[in-house]
Parts: C-alpha cells; sequence; structure tokens
C-alpha cells in the first residue's frame, strides 16, 4: 500500500520500518535492530491497545521510534497525532531532528496558544501534519490540544506533575486571599485530626516551625468528610482566587 504526500513523494505504509525506509530525505541510517523489533511488536499486539507503554535504554532512539508510529499512525489513518516533550526546549530539539535528520515534516507548538500559526494549527487539525508540543500544552484547563486521536508521551515519566496539578487544590496558610478557604477546610477537619495537628494548621507560628510536617487522613475517614469538604470548596473556589491556565 502506498500513500501519496504530494506529487514527487510516495511511501509505502505496510508498516513503520516500511515507512521509515521509503522516506528519501532521511539523513539517518536504520533503523536499528532494537527499533525496527520495537515497531514490529506494536503492529501485531498492540495497534488497536488505547494505552500502550514502549520502553528503549537510553540512547537507543526512542525519540525516532515515537515519531515514525505517530507519522505511520497519521498517514495511514489520517488521524491528528500529539508528540509531547516536557519543554520548550526539547520540543524545538525534537521539531529540528524530525524535520533535519528523520525526514518527517512536523510543526512545534510551543508559547500561548493565541500565537500558534494559522497554518500549521490547520495542517495540524486536518491530520497532514504531527504536532510537537509541551506537556503543559496538553494537560491544563484549556488546552489547545484537547482532541487528538494519538498522544504519544516521550519521557512519560515527566508527565507526572502536570497531570497531578490538574487534581491539586494548593491552599496556603499565609495567603489573605486564601484564608477563607483555608480556615473553611481546617474546620471540617477538625473533628477527625489530633490537638497537636489542629495547633499546626491554626497557629501561624507552630506552622511555620513545622512546615515540612506531612501527614494524611486515613482514606476512610476522608471518604466520610468528602461530602462536607466538597461543599466547602464548590462555595469558596473561585476562579479569581485560581486563575484558569
Amino acid at each position: 500500500m502506498a500513500f501519496k504526500l504530494n506529487t514527487a513523494v510516495t511511501v509505502a505504509l505496510d508498516s513503520p520500518e516500511t515507512l521509515f525506509k521509503d522516506i528519501k530525505t532521511k539523513k539517518v541510517k536504520g533503523p536499528l535492530a532494537d527499533q525496527a523489533d520495537l515497531w514490529r511488536v506494536y503492529q501485531e499486539i498492540a495497534l488497536n491497545v488505547p494505552d500502550v507503554a514502549l520502553h528503549l535504554p537510553t540512547g537507543a532512539g526512542k525519540t525516532l521510534v515515537g515519531l515514525v508510529l505517530g507519522e505511520w499512525r497519521r498517514l495511514k489513518n489520517r488521524e491528528r497525532v500529539v508528540y509531547l516533550r516536557p519543554t520548550r526546549q526539547l520540543v524545538n530539539q525534537v521539531v529540528e531532528q524530525s524535520i533535519n535528520q528523520y525526514g518527517i515534516r512536523v510543526h512545534g507548538f510551543t508559547g500561548s496558544k493565541k500565537d500558534y500559526d494559522r497554518n500549521a494549527v490547520a495542517e495540524y487539525q486536518n491530520g497532514e501534519r504531527l504536532a510537537v508540543t509541551t506537556y503543559s500544552s496538553l494537560f491544563n484547563s484549556a488546552p489547545f490540544f484537547d482532541d487528538p486521536h494519538i498522544v504519544l508521551l516521550d519521557d512519560a515519566h515527566a508527565a507526572e506533575q502536570y497531570i497531578a496539578g490538574m487534581w491539586t487544590l494548593d491552599v496556603r496558610l499565609h495567603e489573605k486571599d486564601h484564608r477563607p478557604l483555608y480556615e473553611a477546610i481546617v474546620g471540617v477537619l477538625k473533628r477527625a485530626i489530633s490537638l497537636p495537628d489542629y495547633q499546626r494548621l491554626v497557629d501561624p507560628a507552630i506552622a511555620f516551625r513545622d512546615r515540612f510536617w506531612v501527614d494524611k487522613l486515613p482514606t476512610p475517614t476522608l471518604l466520610a468528610l468528602q461530602p462536607e469538604m466538597l461543599k466547602v470548596v464548590d462555595a469558596l473556589v473561585t476562579d479569581k482566587l485560581y486563575p484558569r491556565h
């Protein structure tokens, strides 16, 4: 099977490996044996699996593996594909490698979404180019990339802080605007914690001395308090207090 990229270029889409071998503009040799094996295993047993983890040792070329997989699926299925890296610098590095070394034309998206190039946006949305962007561009309260078919996470462990941040409420004793919410939450917790722990929470002097103190409510206790806690949060958390990203 062949897919016509333009009037001059045609590549085979039988597998990621045949696609890569058919890219005439690439400047790297390969694929390496481990890279080709990973593509074959993916195609044989994980093609229709929704969540897949691919592992290669450091320096074994996982970026190439991911980009070729993403490009193959984009071409074969006309899918919107997003490739994630932790920082803008790494996004730019992947874009440079993809275009100049691997012969895969991609678009990089960094900075504010209102400044994204319109032509690049249109080509991504139409499945004409793979998008490379940061984790924070996807994992936020109002992402531009809200409907990709495929998301590739390079260094997937780096996503932890971004995902956790979406489900974490940071309430600070010493922030004036936080005080009503803070005091309401402590009021709910009071009957479930010890007196010394309660004093740690309400006394600024003790809180400062014990600022590295960490504790966790037993899960059954937290679940019992959950309805009341949700009422407090719903009543006092506002966009002004916690602006959207």
